[in-house]
């Protein structure tokens, strides 16, 4: 992904966007979080960050992504949680 130059964290080859983990859905208390997410409006076109979640993660990491979203009244999100996990996972990309 080299050409890739503005993103939320990435999870190359993942199935599940993991929005429970990472520094733009676990937020640091205050204006801290300004040095810290990756959103923040002025680091965002410098800042790309990468995960790493293990295949064997993707389900509980679904599930807290699925009660996240629900208490922020997302509905659609649980959804498409429960349906990346019932597709095959992608190929992981070389080198990730």
């Amino acid at each position: 992904m080299p050409r890739l130059l503005n993103s939320a964290p990435g999870l190359p080859g993942a199935p599940d966007a993991a929005i429970a983990t990472g520094p733009d859905h676990v937020l640091p208390a205050t204006s801290a979080a300004r040095d810290t997410v990756g959103r923040f409006g002025h680091k965002l076109p410098k800042t790309v960050t990468w995960q790493d979640a293990r295949t064997e993660a993707l389900p509980a990491l679904a599930r807290a992504s699925a009660i996240i979203s629900r208490a922020k009244g997302m509905t659609s999100q649980p959804l498409a949680d429960g349906t990346r996990l019932d597709a095959p996972a992608p190929p992981r990309p070389p080198g990730a």
